[in-house]
């Protein structure tokens, strides 16, 4: 799923995520639907979640807390 924008003073902006990044996983398991990853964002509590991304055909993973993202998809 590909971010089309972090939104202003959210948990993607503060973790440096920017349009055009590929979300590939999020808590260990692979991202195929954006409604797939409102689920998992939903149902997944704690910290230091494993959020994969790939920028500029580089893997990136970010530690994120639970709760909103906040990024447009």
């Amino acid at each position: 799923m590909a971010i089309i924008q972090a939104l202003p003073s959210s948990q993607a902006e503060r973790l440096g995520l920017k349009a055009g990044d590929v979300i590939s996983h999020y808590s260990g398991k692979t991202i195929t639907s954006a409604a797939q990853l409102i689920e998992l964002i939903a149902r997944t509590q704690g910290h230091d979640i494993p959020l994969e991304i790939i920028r500029d055909g580089k893997r990136l993973t970010f530690a994120v807390a639970e709760g909103k993202l906040g990024v447009q998809l």
